[in-house]
C-alpha cells in the first residue's frame, strides 16, 4: 500500500506540492506525525525573531503554508480509502482557493504587522509631531491673513489694498478650508508637546542650523575673498568628512548636512567679526549702458575671480555712480574680507 501510495502521489501531486515535503524535510510518505515534529523543529529555527535571514518572514509564511496543506490535505490523501483521481483533484482545486484566502489574509496581516512596526519607528513619531505643528500654525497663519494682514495692509498702504488681501485670500483658501477642518482637532498642550520633541529631532535641528548658515553665507562666505571653488569645496569635504564619523558614531545621518557646514560656516564669521587693520581702495566701473545689473564690471577686471563682492543690489546708488571705493579688513585666519564700500562720481 505504502509503494501503491508513493507512486500514485509522484504522478499527481504538482512540483509545488513536492517542495512542501522538501522545506519540511520529510518524504511524501511521512505521517502526520513526522510532518508535526518536523514542523516544530523548523519554526524554532525559523521563526523571524529568532532567524537572522532578511527573508526570514517569507521562509517562516511558508513554511507554514507547507505545513497547512501537508496535514490537512496531503496526509488526507494519503489516507483515503478511495485513492480516485477524482477524489484528489476536487481536494486539490479547494486547496488552491483556500490558499488564496489564506495568501490574501496573509498578505493583509503582514501590512498589518509591517504598519504596527513603523508606528513604532522614529520616522512615523517624526511624522507626527510634524503634522501636529504644521497642523496648529496653518491654523495660526489664516487666521492672521483673515484680520491681521488686512488691517496691516490697510496702515501701509490704504484702503485699495483691500482688494489685493481679497484675491491673496481667494488663491490661499485651500489652506483656509484646511484650517477650519482642523480648527475642532486643535490641541494646544498637543503642540506645546511636539515643539519640545521637534527640538529634538535630528532632521529639524539639520534645518534650522542650515537656516543659520544662509545669511552667514549672504553677509560674510560672499564677502570673503576666496575663491568659489574653495568654498565649494570646503562645504563638500567638511560634509562628506563628518558623514563617514557619524556613521562609525551611529549618529544620524541627516544632521550631518547642517553640523558640517555650519562649522566651516563659523570659520568664516570668527575670520570676518575679529577682522582688523582696514585698507581703502577705489576701483573705476565698467559702464554698459545703464541697465539693472547686479553684478558690477571693475577695470582691469579687478577681482574677477571673487564675484562675492561684485554683487550689489543698490540700482539707485549704482545708476550714476563711476568707481567703488571698497573698505578691505585682514581676517583672523589670514581671509581678507569686504567689510564696507561706497559707490561714488568722480
Amino acid at each position: 500500500m505504502k509503494l501503491f501510495s508513493f507512486i500514485f502521489f509522484s504522478i499527481l501531486i504538482p512540483s509545488l506540492i513536492q517542495k512542501y515535503y522538501s522545506i519540511l524535510g520529510v518524504s511524501p510518505q511521512a505521517s502526520a506525525a513526522e510532518i508535526k515534529r518536523a514542523y516544530r523543529s523548523k519554526a524554532k529555527l525559523m521563526h523571524p525573531d529568532v532567524s537572522k535571514s532578511t527573508d526570514a518572514h517569507e521562509q517562516f509564511v511558508l513554511l507554514n503554508e507547507a505545513y497547512e496543506y501537508l496535514i490537512n490535505v496531503g496526509t488526507a490523501g494519503q489516507n483515503s480509502t478511495t485513492n480516485s483521481s477524482e477524489s484528489y483533484q476536487w481536494t486539490q482545486e479547494d486547496w488552491q482557493e483556500q490558499q488564496r484566502e489564506n495568501a490574501k489574509e496573509r498578505a493583509r496581516e503582514y501590512a498589518r504587522m509591517r504598519y504596527a512596526e513603523f508606528i513604532k519607528s522614529d520616522l512615523y513619531k517624526e511624522q507626527k509631531v510634524y503634522d501636529t505643528v504644521t497642523a496648529h500654525l496653518g491654523v495660526l497663519v489664516s487666521l492672521l491673513l483673515f484680520t491681521a494682514f488686512p488691517i496691516l495692509m490697510v496702515n501701509l498702504k490704504g484702503i485699495e489694498a483691500l482688494f489685493g488681501v481679497l484675491i491673496i485670500n481667494v488663491i490661499l483658501s485651500g489652506l483656509h478650508i484646511k484650517s477650519y477642518q482642523n480648527l475642532k482637532k486643535l490641541n494646544y498642550q498637543e503642540f506645546l508637546n511636539a515643539i519640545r520633541k521637534m527640538i529634538f529631532i535630528p532632521s529639524f535641528q539639520a534645518f534650522v542650523l542650515i537656516a543659520i548658515n544662509i545669511p552667514i553665507i549672504i553677509n560674510v562666505v560672499v564677502n570673503t575673498l576666496v575663491s568659489i571653488s574653495f568654498v565649494l569645496s570646503a562645504y563638500a569635504l567638511s560634509t562628506l568628512l563628518f558623514l563617514v564619523i557619524s556613521r562609525r558614531a551611529k549618529i544620524r545621518n541627516m544632521l550631518s548636512f547642517g553640523v558640517a557646514p555650519t562649522l566651516v560656516s563659523l570659520l568664516f564669521l570668527v575670520n570676518y567679526v575679529f577682522a582688523s587693520f582696514p585698507t581703502q581702495e577705489k576701483f573705476t566701473l565698467i559702464s554698459e549702458g545703464y541697465q539693472e545689473n547686479s553684478m558690477i564690471t571693475l577695470e582691469g577686471n579687478q577681482f574677477d575671480e571673487y564675484p562675492g563682492i561684485r554683487i550689489f543690489f543698490d540700482f539707485d546708488e549704482m545708476r550714476f555712480a563711476d568707481e567703488v571705493l571698497y573698505t578691505f579688513e585682514y581676517g583672523l585666519l589670514g581671509f581678507i574680507v569686504m567689510t564696507d564700500y561706497e559707490f561714488r562720481n568722480k
